[in-house]
């Protein structure tokens, strides 16, 4: 069986293949004011490189500072007034690919800001990168994230504004962490990752009961867990560690100590193949 680090190392391949000549960089930006929009939906492509969503400033509906490599990339930046739809990122030109030899190579970079006041569904493809998306205090009514080979962090450091249908996540060769989904507010979060280190805190001030479901394939997962919610755990696995502190088994359920008198509670459904399941409960 191929191991872990041997994955991880090749991983690595994707984000730094052989060394290639100097890029040639050239920066960009747009924004957008807002005209009276309700809703709108953002999708960002984004293949090599740095990149950082946040909030704007109030009256902004959106904005990108874009430095890229010109002889593999091209600037995208489409909105829609019909549907409300904007585009943002890059999209690959000629032979395409990543000609990076080392971290420091990875020199393009994305800044990209979304209205905090507009109600957003955010749909985001994200491949070699190292990822900073902060979504606190934005009005995310739904979000799909996908990330390859990566170093990514999604946060929400703040409630969210709007009520929140679901939240997809999905990593591939990755380190990735989802820091304080409680205050994502949305019912229905799924994560399915492969190889790499996952870390998924539900921590924050959950408004709603939810359901969780991680689905993992070598790789370690870390579960951060508030006390007070009560949470039922329901867990599937193959060759995969996995210690319950905090729970108590009933049938094929592990449930929380004091379940019943907490306000919210958490349904997670894990699955992991080969890797570690950890449990951590945060005050």
């Amino acid at each position: 069986m191929t191991s872990r680090p041997l994955l991880l190392a090749l991983a690595g391949v994707l984000l730094f293949p052989a060394a290639s000549p100097a890029q040639t960089m050239r920066t960009t930006s747009v924004s957008r004011q807002q005209h009276g929009e309700k809703e709108f939906s953002a999708k960002i492509d984004f293949a090599a490189g740095t990149v950082t969503v946040r909030p704007a400033i109030t009256g902004t509906l959106y904005s990108m500072r874009l430095r890229y490599d010109v002889e593999r990339y091209a600037p995208v930046s489409r909105f829609n007034s019909d549907t409300r739809q904007v585009v943002l990122g890059t999209q690959s030109v000629g032979d395409g690919g990543l000609r990076v030899s080392n971290r420091q190579h990875l020199a393009q970079d994305a800044v990209i800001e979304l209205s905090p006041t507009v109600d957003l569904a955010l749909d985001a493809n994200l491949g070699a990168v190292e990822a900073g998306l902060e979504l606190g205090g934005l009005r995310i009514t739904e979000a799909r994230i996908r990330t390859a080979a990566s170093k990514s962090t999604l946060r929400f450091s703040s409630p969210n504004q709007a009520v929140c249908r679901s939240l997809e996540l999905n990593a591939g060769a990755a380190e990735f962490q989802a820091l304080k989904l409680g205050n994502s507010g949305c019912r229905e979060i799924g994560f399915e990752g492969g190889v790499g280190d996952v870390t998924l805190d539900l921590t924050g001030a959950w408004p709603v009961d939810a359901h969780v479901s991680a689905r993992v394939s070598m790789a370690g997962l870390t579960i951060r867990l508030p006390r007070s919610a009560g949470v039922k755990l329901t867990v599937n696995r193959f060759l995969a560690s996995f210690n319950p502190a905090g729970f108590t088994r009933q049938g094929e359920q592990y449930v929380s100590d004091g379940y019943q008198t907490r306000t919210r509670h958490l349904s997670i459904d894990i699955s992991s193949t080969v890797g570690d399941i950890n449990i951590v409960w945060v005050n």
